[in-house]
């Protein structure tokens, strides 16, 4: 016998309070980043927070869909997942490819730091390149791993729960 937890109108549930919740979420965060980039002057950075933002209301109207039954949430839900994976990706490759402010940082750094750095056999220029292409090769990899697995979990999982959902 099935267990409660397996019913469809719950896995219907569970997904569009995901979805809203990681919606909102991006939304919240991705607006702060867009305001921040922009105040900072950072063109590149201001941009790419308005397109995950773009993202964060497509998710949310793919919930809304979701809530009403509707089988173009998966469509809106998906795509949004994809979207804004494609939107980090663009942003690391940018910034790996077009590191401009990275002479700012260099002021901040220790007499020991540039020991350490030295002891490395990098100069500061070269570890501060090494650093940056590092960080957003993992925030790229990290971003894969996660909204491609979103992506994947909301185009499998309405399988579930499709026999629920009305046409367009």
């Amino acid at each position: 016998m099935p267990s409660p937890k397996d019913s469809p109108v719950l896995a219907l549930a569970r997904m569009h309070k995901l979805a809203k919740r990681e919606g909102t979420l991006l939304l919240i965060l991705s607006g702060v980043f867009a305001v921040l980039a922009a105040m900072a002057k950072d063109g590149p950075g201001a941009l790419a927070g308005v397109a995950a933002s773009g993202t964060a209301v497509l998710e949310l109207h793919g919930a809304t869909l979701l809530a009403a039954c509707r089988r173009r949430s998966r469509r809106y839900l998906v795509g949004s997942q994809l979207a804004l994976l494609a939107t980090i990706l663009v942003y690391c490759a940018w910034r790996t490819t077009h590191p401009s402010d990275l002479e700012r940082i260099e002021p901040l750094l220790t007499t020991e730091m540039k020991v350490a750095i030295a002891q490395l056999g990098l100069t500061v220029s070269q570890f501060f390149l090494l650093t940056n292409r590092l960080t957003y090769s993992i925030v790229a990899a990290v971003s894969l791993l996660y909204q491609g697995g979103m992506a994947c979990h909301y185009y499998f999982k309405q399988r579930v729960f499709s026999h629920l959902l009305t046409g367009d």
